[in-house]
């Protein structure tokens, strides 16, 4: 036979930990412009890398392929070379899709997050239930 648990969480601590990931999620919204264009800054200079590393060890080759470029791409060939992932440095993180702010997602994470808070200051219990706690833990 289970027995269920009840624990005590004071009310005005999940509401500083709510309010505490606010801020948080407002940071995010700020840097992420920064964020993104490092990414891109850092892709820019990996594809560079790379480049090198493919024209260097072009012996090593395991497949390629060569096309010519029609309509707006006219005048130019265009050559897929496969070589071995150990080669090449690792890709650069995108730390700027952690949370994407530009999603519906993150849009209503944010405002369910403020509606929590704003209802546990309404609250008139010390205490949250296990139940309460359940469901804003997934912002904690």
């Amino acid at each position: 036979m289970s027995k269920s648990i009840t624990v005590k969480i004071p009310t005005t601590k999940v509401i500083e930990l709510l309010k505490a990931k606010q801020v948080q999620m407002e940071l995010d919204k700020e840097n992420y412009p920064a964020l993104r264009e490092k990414y891109l800054a850092d892709v820019a200079v990996w594809e560079d890398k790379c480049l090198k590393i493919a024209i260097k060890n072009s012996g090593k080759v395991l497949a390629k392929d060569a096309s010519m470029g029609y309509g707006s791409t006219q005048d130019t060939v265009k050559i897929t070379m496969h070589l071995p992932a150990e080669l090449f440095p690792e890709r650069p993180l995108d730390e700027s899709r952690q949370y994407n702010i530009n999603s519906y997602k993150w849009t209503e994470d944010y405002t369910e997050l403020l509606q929590t808070i704003r209802l546990l200051e309404m609250h008139d219990g010390e205490y949250v239930s296990t139940s309460t706690y359940k469901n804003v833990s997934r912002f904690l």
